[in-house]
């Protein structure tokens, strides 16, 4: 039985995933992009073709990544508004629950002190959710600057289990 054909913007976003997993656990230099099209079932060429390089599928999985926080933060402000600050930051707490998207976050800091272009796709995805926190924070910085604070020390802790 053949699998049905996935659209272009389908098969973007599967593997995207791949990529966000792939960078996680090996970081930019050592994750390439043919190990990530071999774990999407697709060649590396056509890798290249939608992404146009390396690192432009790493800034798209950067996206996808602080797309997936906002998501879950828009989420977590809708269901506090009736809760308290300390709610909402043990709720937030929840997001370090995910390995590979703390993992990732230390590798994307850590290629944007050398690459400008990933900098900047950093820089604004971190601003996008620190305002998102302070709004869930009721504007309290300490929160905001001890839940990234914790995210970090997880990430790094993660990273040293990593195969």
């Amino acid at each position: 039985m053949t699998r049905p054909r996935l659209t272009a913007e389908e098969r973007r976003r599967q593997i995207t995933v791949a990529a966000v997993e792939v960078f996680a656990a090996h970081g930019y230099a050592a994750a390439s992009t043919d190990a990530i099209a071999r774990r999407v079932g697709v060649s590396q060429p056509y890798v290249v073709r939608l992404f146009s390089s390396k690192a432009a599928l790493f800034a798209a999985a950067a996206e996808h990544v602080f797309d997936k926080i906002e998501q879950r933060l828009a989420n977590l402000s809708s269901q506090s508004s009736a809760s308290s600050a300390a709610a909402s930051f043990e709720n937030c707490r929840g997001l370090l629950d995910d390995e590979t998207v703390t993992r990732f976050l230390v590798q994307l800091y850590s290629y944007a002190c050398v690459d400008d272009d990933i900098q900047q796709v950093a820089s604004e995805g971190f601003a996008r959710q620190s305002v998102l926190l302070l709004d869930l924070f009721g504007g309290d910085e300490s929160k905001v600057n001890a839940l990234l604070g914790e995210m970090l020390v997880r990430a790094i802790g993660a990273r040293a289990h990593v195969p």
